[in-house]
C-alpha cells in the first residue's frame, strides 16, 4: 500500500512539473517590442503630405490581436503592403467605431503615413496593446527643415 502511495504521489510531482506550473494569463506572453520605436520625420513646410511620411513597423512578440490607435487620430493613416498581381501595393487598413485598428499573427508588419494638410507634431504617439493589453509605443516627431542658409549664418 505505501509503495502504490509513493508511487502515485511521484507521477503527480512529474506530472506538476511537466506542465509548467501555470500563470497568471493565458496564451503566450513574451516581451512586446516595435521598430522602429522612435521616428522623426524633416518636412520642408508643415501642414502638407510628405513623400517620405511613410514608416514601416515591425510588432515584435505579445500576443495577437493588436490594437492601434493614435494620440492624434486625423494624423496618421495606419496601412500594409499586399502583393496583388505581383506588385506591391498600399492597402489602407479600416478604422474600428474605437478609434483603432487591429493586425492579427506572429510579428505582423504595418505602415503608418502622415493626411493631407497636417501640422508639424513633438510628439504623436501611437500605442500597441496586445491580447493582453500590455502596452508598446512609438513617439512621433514631424518638424521643419532649417533652411541651410540660416544654418550656414
Amino acid at each position: 500500500m505505501k509503495v502504490a502511495k509513493a508511487i502515485s504521489l511521484m507521477a503527480v510531482a512529474v506530472l506538476v512539473v511537466a506542465c509548467g506550473g501555470g500563470g497568471d494569463e493565458a496564451g503566450d506572453v513574451s516581451e512586446m517590442s516595435v521598430i522602429p520605436a522612435d521616428v522623426t520625420w524633416k518636412v520642408a513646410t508643415c501642414g502638407t503630405r510628405y513623400s517620405d511620411g511613410i514608416t514601416v513597423h515591425t510588432i515584435n512578440g505579445g500576443q495577437p490581436p493588436f490594437r492601434i490607435n493614435s494620440s492624434d487620430p486625423g494624423l496618421f493613416e495606419f496601412g500594409i503592403y499586399q502583393i496583388v498581381g505581383g506588385t506591391r501595393q498600399y492597402v489602407p487598413l479600416a478604422l474600428g467605431g474605437d478609434g483603432t485598428v487591429e493586425l492579427r499573427g506572429k510579428d505582423p508588419q504595418f505602415v503608418v503615413r502622415t493626411k493631407f494638410g497636417r501640422g508639424c507634431v513633438d510628439p504623436a504617439v501611437i500605442t500597441i496593446l496586445d491580447y493582453h493589453s500590455n502596452p508598446v509605443s512609438i513617439e512621433y516627431v514631424i518638424e521643419e527643415e532649417e533652411e541651410e542658409a540660416a544654418a550656414a549664418s
